[in-house]
């Protein structure tokens, strides 16, 4: 290796680094968002507390403030009444810096060596700045994915629990999250903290308004869920199906059942739940089907996506074509969607929902692994052997790794 390609490699795999471009990054996306006015989201999001304290419906056009809905649950409503309560720009800027730092911050908590964490968070910057120019919450949702993950390899069951359940308030489908419960023992402690947390943040609004105005405001945030359901069909395998076959909308929902069914099978293979690269392949397939089976999904989301596909690649025996199907693999998902691709190629991706079809080949392919690969290990290791064999499952260059994650018992 040269000298100069060392010295690159290093500066971009040093974690301090990682933060400090994240950082830098989405300050001056900000600002040039500030500049061309795409603050329409944030809008949604700056205005629903004030909202709910004067007992309007969230969930209709208010467009003398903003265009578009809302579509969170009253409980996001309240949680943002820290950042509603702050001056505009200032709230605008502390979100959006919080929705970005919060990705390096939740990677750095899986239970890799550094340089891996950092490779995986440079695979899903480009999709992260996308998505927080229009001021999404998808980095968020994602984040929550990882943290849920790290906290049952840390046996904290409760704070697992909290973390899926701040994700379900938000978009709904991150409770697909609570499945991980299955590689893990305490199911019934977990299945009581899930109960006790989505519980208590249902109750959170009745700080600021009356149980009456709360049921009121899920029964309308009911309507505007089910209005889009029967509406949508976004960058996933049923947008491919439905925008390049053109099936009738019976199959859409076959689609979705079959991909939970094919999702789910995985967990089968309980007697390798003991390998950690076993767990980190049904998280990373968990944040492809997150995707690729929501009829909802949009570019946004595929900040999940990505998070999947850097999980995988550190996984790899590494090579040179490996490496470059990566490249081709972020060029198509995540560059030739956004500027300065043309607009022609731009429409004719979104015309066919194609930023879908690299991914659902990807996914495939993970699947196909954990179906097939039987080197995983299925004993638990006694306490004395566990950081030499810990060690061993994640030498991929984990030389300085020091495992501080507790073998399933």
């Amino acid at each position: 290796m040269q000298p100069t390609e060392s010295k690159l490699k290093f500066f971009f795999l040093n974690p301090r680094n990682v933060f400090i471009i994240f950082f830098l990054a989405i300050n001056i996306l900000n600002l040039q968002s500030i500049w061309a006015d795409r603050l329409n989201t944030f809008d949604i999001y700056y205005h629903c507390f004030p909202n709910m304290l004067h007992h309007l419906n969230l969930y209709t056009f208010h467009l003398e403030q903003y265009r578009d809905l809302y579509k969170y649950s009253p409980t996001f409503a309240a949680l943002f009444a820290p950042f509603s309560l702050l001056p505009y720009y200032v709230s605008y800027f502390l979100w959006n810096n919080m929705c970005m730092l919060i990705m390096p911050l939740a990677i750095f908590t899986l239970p890799l060596d550094n340089p891996k964490k950092s490779i995986i968070c440079w695979f899903v910057f480009i999709e992260c700045l996308t998505c927080l120019q229009g001021t999404q919450a998808d980095t968020i949702a994602a984040a929550l994915f990882v943290l849920t993950f790290s906290a049952f390899e840390r046996k904290q069951v409760f704070l697992a629990a909290l973390w899926i359940s701040i994700g379900t308030y938000t978009k709904i489908f991150p409770i697909a999250g609570a499945c991980l419960f299955l590689m893990y023992p305490d199911k019934w402690k977990f299945i009581r903290s899930m109960i006790v947390c989505m519980v208590l943040l249902f109750l959170v609004p009745l700080c600021f308004i009356s149980f009456d105005q709360l049921i009121w405001q899920y029964q309308n945030w009911y309507h505007v869920v089910a209005s889009d359901q029967s509406s949508r069909f976004g960058i996933s395998i049923i947008g491919l199906v439905r925008n390049n076959l053109g099936v009738s909308h019976a199959w859409y929902l076959l689609i979705q059942l079959i991909g939970v069914a094919v999702f789910l099978s995985q967990f089968l293979r309980f007697k390798y739940y003991c390998s950690l690269e076993m767990r980190l392949y049904l998280l990373s397939s968990l944040l492809f089907f997150i995707v690729l089976v929501n009829h909802d999904a949009e570019d946004f989301s595929y900040t999940m996506t990505m998070i999947g596909v850097g999980i995988w690649y550190v996984l790899q025996p590494k090579s040179k074509w490996l490496n470059n199907l990566m490249l081709l693999f972020i060029i198509v998902v995540s560059i030739s969607p956004i500027d300065p691709t043309p607009k022609p190629i731009i429409q004719f991706m979104v015309d066919h929902a194609l930023k879908a079809l690299p991914a659902t080949i990807l996914w495939f392919y993970i699947l196909y692994q954990v179906f097939t690969k039987s080197t995983w290990r299925t004993q638990i290791p006694n306490s004395d052997e566990f950081q030499r064999i810990a060690d061993y499952e994640v030498r991929l260059s984990s030389r300085n790794y020091k495992s501080t994650f507790p073998p399933m018992v």
